[in-house]
């Protein structure tokens, strides 16, 4: 794995985004939907899978909700109450 000590707070959470590696995403040129400023993606429509619990953004930002590429970083209750 990189040494992450070298990079600034802002690159280190672009390095460990597990958003490429998610079913769900689409090569769209989009990724860090949990962030804020990003929101969801204008591109991804359907929901195949979300490694967003886990993901070491999610972990240092203390982000508790699932699949924000398609519904947005605020909008949804956290993963607990998601319906299955």
């Amino acid at each position: 794995m990189k040494d992450l000590s070298t990079l600034n707070e802002e690159a280190k959470l672009d390095y460990t985004c597990n958003c490429l590696g998610c079913p769900t995403y689409i090569e769209c040129g989009e990724k860090d939907f949990c962030q804020e400023f990003v929101g969801k993606s204008k591109q991804i429509r359907k929901e195949k899978g979300c490694l967003c619990p886990g993901c070491p953004v999610q972990d240092i930002k203390g982000h508790k909700r699932v699949y924000y590429c398609s519904r947005g970083p605020i909008k949804y209750p956290p993963a607990n109450n998601q319906k299955k």
